[in-house]
């Protein structure tokens, strides 16, 4: 018992994340949110199509769909919550009888306050569970190769392969997690293979539903994502029209200007491989197979995510690292008093990354809670006009949306909106979120009158979506067809007469 006190603080935090989320309504961070529960409505077994997306594969909006019904939002943000606790129950777990009490707390409460794992937490999005799955399966695999359990084996490489059902930058996991098994326990070849082919066989069912869709069998979208790493984006039309269909071709336009873009991405993960790498060298002779490992499994992970340009892609590599660093200092419990110093360097440690981490975490609370008195403001703006639900509303903002509305359908929580990467590739989009022709003021107000789009909620940027309806963000510079109402929230509310 004395070695599971990393429970208490894996409560606790948890707690508090839980929390959170009922005092602000569960209130949606990620934008990106909105296209994976359009993606879930769409899923269907008669239209094979709704089953493939470029973006995200299928283990998430099918979650969404099993799971979420009226009560989607607060499935979505207790999901990341208990994944996020997966993630610390995972490193207590192995950390504890490899180092002892003291430091398996410290690497759970490091993992718990890194702004990376905090902020994801209290994030409705399929990052968290993605690295939940991530996490857990290379743990269990590093302990099963080490006591060569090979149906443990088989488990991890389940888990990994959930990963990828989940996003699929964690495919590149599965290569790396085989090359760092037979360097570190070469011996343990077969209980590597099974978690291999689990992994595979798992993971792959996004292969076969895109057989069945009629797409290729590892097709995707990152072809966007590549582009938009060393081009610029207009958010509001899209997909861009020199948008190359294949990853290579998209290096082809430019590939100076890639490789500038890509190793500036690569600026942030040479800390992260430094620091694992670090691990490996210090780490006593029992850790160290295990670090190798991890190593390994990092350097094949962290350099391809970094081609999506994403802050997030880092995520499950945060605890991985954190695992492997405080594994090395177990050698410190290994001197005489070294239960003392692991104690006292823990403490210091923990002091310092709160020190340094939990600014940015307030900040990003305080941030949550500042969008969501702003999302009310202007739905009260709205509803005292005379808006019923969030379909009679077009905004070119993100974050907007309907906080006070508790029905699970995206069309019913987030205004019409331009739509952002949704309108690259994602089937059946524009059956929950019409697309407006945005050439000219005067078709896209026809257009707003023929899907019933009563009012715009507008930003001050508003004249780079739809040329001309920049004026209508002050009362002073109304077109006609345009009724002022207010501003809140930062945003400039506007009636559309003859709706």
């Amino acid at each position: 018992m004395r070695r599971a006190w990393w429970v208490v603080p894996t409560l606790l935090v948890t707690a508090c994340w839980a929390w959170w989320g009922v005092t602000t309504d569960y209130y949606l961070t990620l934008n990106d949110f909105w296209g994976l529960l359009v993606i879930a409505e769409q899923l269907n077994p008669s239209d094979p199509r709704s089953l493939h997306n470029g973006f995200f594969p299928i283990g998430y909006p099918l979650l969404l769909r099993l799971f979420g019904g009226a009560s989607v939002l607060a499935f979505a943000f207790l999901f990341s919550v208990a994944s996020a606790a997966a993630v610390l129950i995972g490193v207590g777990v192995f950390l504890s009888p490899r180092t002892g009490p003291v430091l398996a707390i410290t690497g759970v409460v490091l993992t718990a306050l890194h702004p990376l794992v905090f902020q994801h937490a209290v994030t409705s999005s399929a990052d968290m569970p993605m690295t939940a799955a991530l996490v857990l399966g290379v743990l269990l695999l590093s302990d099963a190769l080490e006591q060569d359990a090979r149906r443990q084996a088989l488990v991890a490489g389940m888990l990994i392969g959930c990963a990828v059902l989940l996003r699929y930058h964690a495919a590149a996991v599965v290569a790396a997690m085989a090359l760092g098994g037979l360097m570190a326990w070469p011996s343990r070849w077969k209980a590597l293979c099974g978690a291999c082919v689990a992994a595979c066989a798992v993971g792959g069912l996004q292969v076969g539903l895109n057989l069945w869709a009629g797409v290729g069998p590892l097709q995707t979208s990152q072809a966007f994502n590549l582009y938009k790493l060393f081009n610029p984006v207009d958010w509001f039309h899209l997909p861009p029209p020199d948008l190359p269909g294949s990853v290579w071709a998209v290096v082809q336009m430019n590939p100076r200007a890639f490789w500038q873009a890509y190793l500036a991405q690569l600026s942030g993960v040479w800390l992260l491989l430094g620091l694992a790498a670090a691990a490996v060298a210090l780490a006593p002779a029992g850790a160290r197979r295990t670090a190798a490992f991890l190593l390994v499994i990092l350097v094949g992970y962290l350099p391809l995510q970094a081609l999506g340009g994403s802050p997030r892609g880092p995520l499950p590599a945060v605890p991985l690292v954190i695992v492997a660093l405080v594994s090395a200092a177990g050698r410190v419990t290994q001197v005489p008093r070294g239960t003392w110093l692991a104690g006292a360097a823990g403490l210091v440690t923990v002091v310092m990354a709160a020190w340094s981490w939990m600014p940015a975490n307030l900040g990003f609370l305080r941030g949550q809670e500042a969008n969501r008195e702003a999302s009310a403001s202007v739905e009260a703006m709205l509803r005292a006009d005379g808006v019923r639900f969030a379909g009679e509303v077009y905004t070119d903002a993100g974050e907007f949306y309907f906080v006070s509305t508790k029905r699970a359908r995206a069309g019913a929580l987030h205004p019409l909106t331009p739509g952002g990467w949704a309108r690259v590739d994602l089937y059946g989009f524009d059956r929950s979120f019409p697309q407006m022709r945005l050439t000219s003021i005067d078709e896209f107000l026809a257009d707003c009158r023929h899907y019933g789009v009563t009012h715009l909620a507008l930003t001050p940027g508003a004249e780079a979506m739809v040329r001309g309806l920049g004026v209508a963000v002050t009362p002073a510079t109304l077109p006609d067809g345009l009724r002022w109402v207010g501003q809140t929230g930062g945003l400039a509310v506007v009636a559309i007469e003859g709706s």
